[in-house]
C-alpha cells in the first residue's frame, strides 16, 4: 500500500471514529460524566451533580430495610430491625455499623429502660449514612437525654406511632417517665399515612416492599461498563431527551396535613400529657420548607385530634439546608445531625420543662 493510500484509509477511519463517537456522545457522554460524578460528588458541577444523582438512587445505592442481615419479618409493623442483630450498611459516600437492640431499633438496650425524650421517625431519624452516636438523638441537651431512638427506615407517621405504641406497651415504666416524643416527618410519609387513614397500621407485603438484597461492596457497582445499568441509564435519558422526562427530585407531592392528622386517630390516650415536637427532614432538604408549611395548615385540626397533648411544629429549613445533606444521597450527613440538635437544643430550652427526677 503507498503512503498515500495509507494516508487515505487513516483519515476514512478517524472520520468514522469521530462520526461514530458523534453519535454516541449524547448517551455515553452522559453516562460517563454522571460516573464521574458518582466518584468524586465534591467536585462535581451542579448540573452534573443532579446528572449523577439518578444511577446512584435507582440503580447503585444499597437500601437496609430490604437486608435479611439487618430487618426481618414483623407481622405488624412489615419489617423491624433483628433483634440483637447487627450488619454492615455502605454506600458511596458513607460507611456505618448498624446495631439493634431486643426491640429492633438502632439503640442500646439501656436506652430502652428510663428515657426523657423519644425519637421517632423514618430513616432520618434512624441515622441513615451516620454511625449511632452520630445522631441528632444523642446529641440533644440534658433536658432531652438519656434519648431512645425509635426510628426505622421508610416507615411513614402511622406506623412510627404503631411502634411507639409497641414500647410503650413493653416498658410502660420508661414510656410514662418520658415527656417528651420528636417526631421527624419525611415527604414520603403521605403515601403510608393516606393509605392507612384513621386507623392503625396493619403489615404490607414484606416481599412486594423489599428484595431481601444481598450485601454488596459500593465501590462493585461502579462499573461504567456494565450494559445493563447503560441500558437503565439510557432508556432514562433518552425520555428526558425525547419526552420532556420529568426531574425524579421534582416529583410532585399532594397536601400532607390531612393524612398526617388522620394518623394520630388512635393515639390520643397514647400521647395524652405529653409533648410532641414536629420537624420535617426531607430528601436534600428541598421540600423541609413547603412541607412545614402543609402541616402548619393543619396544625389546628392536629391540637383538636390531641387534646390533651402539647403539639409544637418547628421549621427546620430556618437552620438547616441542602449542605446538611449528602451531595448524592438524599439523607441527613453527621454534620447535618449536629446542625439539627445544635437547633433542637436551642428551640426548645424554653419551651421544654426539665424531666422529673427518677430515683
Amino acid at each position: 500500500m503507498t503512503p498515500k493510500a495509507w494516508r487515505n484509509h487513516t483519515r476514512l477511519a478517524a472520520i468514522n471514529l469521530a462520526v461514530l463517537a458523534l453519535l454516541l456522545s449524547p448517551l455515553l457522554g452522559p453516562w460517563l460524566l454522571a460516573h464521574g460524578a458518582l466518584r468524586h460528588p465534591r467536585w462535581a458541577w451542579g448540573p452534573l451533580l443532579e446528572l449523577a444523582r439518578w444511577p446512584y438512587l435507582n440503580i447503585y445505592r444499597q437500601g437496609i430495610q430490604g437486608r435479611k442481615d439487618c430487618f426481618q419479618v414483623d407481622q405488624i409493623l412489615t419489617y423491624i430491625g433483628q433483634p440483637h442483630g447487627q450488619c454492615r450498611f455502605d454506600n458511596l459516600e458513607f460507611r456505618t455499623t448498624q446495631r439493634f437492640n431486643s426491640l429492633g431499633v438502632r439503640d442500646s438496650e439501656a436506652a430502652l429502660v428510663l428515657p426523657s425524650s423519644i425519637v421517632i421517625g423514618d430513616s432520618h431519624a434512624m441515622g441513615w449514612g451516620v454511625e449511632a452516636g452520630e445522631r441528632y438523638s444523642h446529641l440533644l441537651g440534658p433536658r432531652l437525654q438519656p434519648s431512645l431512638n425509635l426510628g426505622i427506615s421508610s416507615y411513614g407517621t402511622a406506623r412510627e406511632l404503631r411502634l411507639l405504641e409497641r414500647y410503650a406497651g413493653r416498658y410502660p415504666q420508661g414510656y410514662a417517665g418520658a415527656p417528651t416524643i420528636l417526631l421527624q416527618y419525611g415527604v414520603n410519609d403521605w403515601g403510608e399515612n393516606s393509605s392507612t387513614g384513621k386507623q392503625r397500621f396493619q403489615s404490607s407485603s414484606y416481599r412486594s416492599y423489599a428484595a431481601n438484597t444481598p450485601y454488596v461492596k459500593p465501590e462493585l457497582l461502579l462499573d461504567p461498563w456494565n450494559a445493563a445499568h447503560l441500558r437503565l441509564f439510557t432508556e432514562h435519558w433518552l425520555k428526558r431527551i425525547f419526552k420532556a422526562e420529568a426531574n425524579p427530585l421534582d416529583v410532585p407531592f399532594p397536601k400532607h396535613g390531612d393524612a398526617f392528622v388522620a394518623s394520630f386517630t388512635p393515639y390520643k390516650q397514647l400521647l395524652r400529657g405529653k409533648t410532641l415536637v414536629v420537624f420535617v427532614s426531607s430528601d436534600y432538604g428541598l421540600w423541609n420548607s413547603s412541607v412545614y408549611r402543609d402541616l402548619k395548615h393543619s396544625l389546628g385540626s392536629l391540637r383538636r385530634q390531641l387534646p390533651h397533648t402539647r403539639v409544637l411544629l418547628l421549621d427546620l429549613s430556618q437552620a438547616c439546608n441542602s449542605s446538611c445533606y449528602f451531595q448524592l444521597d438524599d439523607h441527613l450527613t453527621a454534620t447535618g445531625h449536629r446542625r439539627v440538635a445544635q437547633w433542637l437544643n436551642q428551640t426548645l430550652t424554653a419551651l421544654i420543662k426539665p424531666a422529673p427526677a427518677t430515683h
